[in-house]
Order: C-alpha cells, then structure tokens, then sequence
C-alpha cells in the first residue's frame, strides 16, 4: 500500500513546514520584542529595517538569523558582531525555543538531503 518512501516524504514535509509556519509566526509576533532585548547587536539591527520589509520571506529570515545568533553565539563573537551580554540577558526560556527551532530546521534540511542520496543510490541499483 504505502511504502517507506511515502512516510518519509510526508513526516519531511510535515516537519519543515512546522519549522517554517513557526519561524512565520514568530517573526510577526515576536521579532520586534527579540530585536528590542538585542540593542548591542549591530548586524541584526542594521538589517531588520530592510528585512521587515520584504515582507514574510524578510520577517522569516530575520526570525532565523535571530535564532541562529542566539543558538551559536560563539561564532559571531570573535569578530564582534553580536554582544554576549545582550544574548546572556535574554529569558532561559526563549533561548531554548529558538534553539529548538533552529536545530529542528537544520536537522529536517539534513534528512531531507540524506533522502534525496538515498533516492538517488536506490535508482542506481
């Protein structure tokens, strides 16, 4: 009836588009809120006035290079991009979230790659 394939298609598909109906949402409900508790982060602030205007696609992307900055500090704070004590005040609990967030995104982008391998070899045979 349905093989393997199927449900990894649909458990890919589901998965992303919660990740990105999550980062939509936030970045109307809590983009601006985020960008106000992150004062010292130039990059973010320099391009948030040209992101929210491009509309969801901007709004989503700003959502996400938030939750990136916030889940790999260290990364962007070698060469002062980002202020650590902006992102050490930020509540526990919204840290975790857009953790979560991230993560969750990169991992279903990661599965589906090692789908579209397995496609591929599966075709080869």
């Amino acid at each position: 009836m349905f093989s393997i394939r199927d449900y990894m298609v649909v458990i890919m598909s589901c998965s992303l588009s919660v990740c990105v109906l999550t980062c939509i949402y936030w970045g109307y409900v809590k983009v601006d809120r985020l960008l106000e508790q992150l004062p010292n982060c130039k990059t973010l602030i320099n391009r948030a006035d040209f992101l929210k205007d491009l509309g969801v696609t901007g709004r989503m992307h700003l959502m996400f290079g938030i939750a990136g900055t916030v889940t790999i500090p260290k990364l962007l704070s070698r060469s002062d991009i980002i202020s650590m004590e902006d992102i050490e005040k930020l509540p526990r609990l919204e840290k975790i979230k857009l953790a979560i967030l991230f993560w969750a995104t990169y991992a279903t982008l990661a599965l589906m790659a090692c789908y579209w391998v397995f496609v591929k070899l599966e075709e080869s045979w």
